[in-house]
């Protein structure tokens, strides 16, 4: 970023204003560089502003400090030691960081530069994967993205002072488990096209219910609306909520009864203006992520339609999204980055089609999964449900991992086995998978399941 934007939101304390280049900014001093700037951040295990003297140490050029009474004397103090560094004491260095993120983008649109913004219940991540995979055919490095889920407060700002004069379109990932966080992110990134993947059963323990969770999506089709641009959003209508929005004039339509972009999905292909046959994923939601990222790039790019049906043929799926591993020779499939009721069901049923469709032995599969979390009073009970959906399906052997695993085995019977945490399943895992040839793999990301396969990369299923 440029360093002449420091001198722009408000601050307390400057000890030198000449800001001149660029560089690099980081809270995490473990990652911090020679002539990076240090911003200080308060969370709730750490205060990262206690660490300045570590930032220093590592050669910070600028350090941005939350200013704190018991602290600031000290800091100015052993500043002076360093006539090459510049500090900045700030009210709130959480609204400096968004203030400066916003900043930084308004001088990256110089131009006729787009933003676009994706959130929902359900896929966001690997939909935003898949549409950068797709725009990357056709922009290459002149597309910025968001890298992991890096999606709340934090997370996007940093990502939006990376972006480079090079980049010609942004596209965010924005993350919501509280009401008024969505408005709150398009403030930050200010998006000009948007998708909502759909409406699920996520962060219930705050929005309350699916209706609170479409009501909280949906600021982001009313910021992109407000700006009255036709055809800037895509919605998925085959979701009963996001149906409701189809007819207003910033909305493209996608899905089995579109008249836009016309796409009938299945568990294993995707049939619209060509059939999509990818052989790195299963089950009909991944294909509908599919389905959503193609409308998008299509309508951004329509020129290049051919180009993003070629490329949806080989997306490989990454980071514990519906990736496949080829582990000590079983076949895992690894989807324990996010859980919530509505995705394990549509991951779990998708799956067992698909050991159906190749003539699977049950007998010869294992199925560990892991807490669902933020689910408020539905906690017991959505546990329970996925514990009968096992049992109705005819599993046989399943794994129950963190402090609701008693919860799914009410569900599915004594035939399970239940683990307090991952690492009591880590200390007999390689003996307990022995007689097992596939193994499945789900859970909300605090329960760690990756730890599994520690150092496994995704495998190409053809």
């Amino acid at each position: 970023m440029n360093l002449e934007l420091l001198s722009h939101p408000k601050s307390l304390y400057v000890s030198k204003t000449e800001f001149i280049g660029e560089a690099i900014l980081v809270s995490d001093t473990r990652k911090l560089k020679q002539g990076d700037i240090f911003i200080g951040i308060k969370g709730d295990r750490f205060d990262g502003n206690d660490f300045f003297i570590k930032a220093i140490e590592l050669g910070a050029k600028v350090l941005i400090l939350q200013s704190e009474t018991s602290r600031d004397e000290k800091v100015k103090e052993y500043i002076k030691n360093y006539k090459d560094i510049s500090l900045i004491l700030v009210e709130n260095s959480i609204n400096y960081l968004q203030e400066l993120s916003k900043l930084h983008l308004k001088k990256w649109r110089n131009g006729n530069k787009k933003v676009i913004a994706i959130t929902g219940s359900n896929g966001k991540t690997t939909t935003k994967e898949m549409i950068a995979y797709l725009l990357s055919k056709v922009l290459g490095d002149k597309l910025h993205f968001t890298k992991g889920n890096l999606n709340n407060h934090l997370g996007l700002p940093f990502t939006i002072l990376e972006l480079k004069d090079e980049h010609e379109l942004a596209l965010f990932e924005i993350g919501t488990n509280h009401f008024g966080e969505i408005k709150s992110l398009c403030e930050i990134c200010d998006p000009d096209y948007g998708i909502i993947t759909n409406i699920g059963s996520s962060h219930l323990e705050f929005l309350e219910n699916e209706q609170g969770v479409f009501k909280e999506k949906s600021d982001l089709f009313h910021w992109i609306k407000n700006k009255g641009v036709k055809s800037s959003f895509i919605l998925n209508i085959d979701d009963p909520y996001l149906k409701t929005l189809e007819h207003d004039p910033i909305s493209i339509t996608s899905g089995q009864s579109s008249q836009d972009f016309n796409w009938k999905c299945f568990d294993d292909h995707l049939e619209g203006f060509a059939k999509i046959e990818n052989p790195n994923l299963i089950g009909k939601h991944n294909y509908k992520n599919l389905s959503m990222a193609l409308s998008l790039s299509m309508t951004l790019f329509p020129k290049h339609k051919s180009t993003f049906i070629e490329a949806a043929h080989s997306f490989i799926p990454q980071s514990n999204r519906s990736s496949w591993l080829n582990y000590k020779n079983k076949k895992v499939f690894l989807d324990a980055y996010n859980a919530n009721p509505s995705s394990m069901e549509a991951s779990l049923i998708s799956y067992l089609a698909f050991l159906i469709k190749n003539k699977i032995d049950l007998n010869k599969v294992l199925f560990v999964i892991g807490d669902m979390y933020e689910l408020g009073e539905i906690t017991s009970s959505a546990h329970k449900n996925i514990g009968h959906l096992l049992k109705d399906q005819k599993v046989v052997n399943a794994f129950f991992v963190g402090q609701f695993s008693q919860y799914y085995l009410e569900g599915f019977g004594s035939a399970g086995k239940t683990f307090s945490s991952v690492d009591d399943i880590l200390k007999d895992w390689q003996n307990m998978i022995d007689q097992y040839e596939h193994i499945y793999v789900k859970a909300s990301r605090g329960v760690g399941l990756e730890k599994l396969f520690k150092n496994e990369q995704p495998a190409l299923q053809a």
